[in-house]
């Protein structure tokens, strides 16, 4: 796995690449896809109603704030997610902000899940990258395509910039050599982009832990996620996996 390392960061200052500001993403997910019934007749009527209902695609806003090697992910107010007869996949939401340090490769992260808040507290997850030569311009920036594979076997794209060279992506997505302005999810039909990045500096306050929910770590809520998937086996694999991002 590729890192950036702290005195790259350094280079990085005096030769005027950009090492703080904000990155905007949308996260567009395919309803159609990911609600797509195997099965009974009448999940198949209520797919096709639901389908002349809704869009194909939803929309949630996020917005990623970076002020050396600290970075903060954090949901942004998008309009209610509707699934009919459906129950919304947690993969379609966003539930957590994510605190990270790329120099110690800590993160905090806060996550609702269901009626409950979590304060998470770990190393940042590995993630096996390789680089391509595909390369497309992403809210300004030449990116570069890496695929990955996390420690869950979750397949992963990305596109980077080493003009932004700070490890940082959506959710707790890093290691890569720069910043991650496009991420997708391909088996779960989830894809998020920079729709905008402004340079400047950035308070403090606005790269901070959270701090308020039940302290845990991986292992911890891991655990704990098993013991809620128990109790609700119809969707208890892609809940798990959407909690653990």
């Amino acid at each position: 796995m590729l890192l950036f390392s702290g005195s790259q960061a350094a280079r990085a200052q005096q030769t005027g690449l950009v090492t703080s500001g904000t990155v905007e993403y949308t996260k567009t997910v395919n309803m159609y896809a990911l609600l797509k019934p195997h099965g009974d007749n009448v999940s198949e009527l209520a797919f096709e109603q639901y389908k002349q209902q809704q869009a194909q695609f939803a929309r949630l806003y996020s917005k990623l704030s970076f002020n050396g090697q600290e970075t903060l992910f954090t949901p942004l107010k998008s309009a209610s997610l509707s699934g009919g007869f459906f129950a919304i996949p947690q993969i379609a939401m966003q539930n957590s902000t994510v605190f990270t340090n790329h120099d110690n490769r800590t993160f905090c992260s806060q996550k609702t899940i269901y009626d409950a808040t979590y304060l998470v507290k770990d190393s940042i997850r590995k993630i096996r990258w390789k680089l391509t030569e595909e390369l497309r311009d992403i809210a300004g920036y030449s990116c570069r395509r890496a695929n990955g594979i996390t420690q869950d076997s979750l397949y992963v794209v990305a596109f980077y910039t080493d003009q932004i060279p700070v490890s940082g992506g959506p959710e707790s997505f890093t290691g890569l050599p720069g910043m991650i302005l496009q991420l997708v999810l391909p088996h779960e039909h989830i894809n998020w982009i920079a729709s905008k990045v402004t340079v400047g500096p950035v308070p403090a306050t606005a790269v901070r832990a959270p701090k308020k929910g039940k302290l845990t770590d991986i292992k911890g809520l891991t655990l704990r996620l098993r013991e809620i998937s128990e109790q609700r086996k119809e969707v208890a694999a892609n809940n798990l996996k959407a909690f653990l991002l």
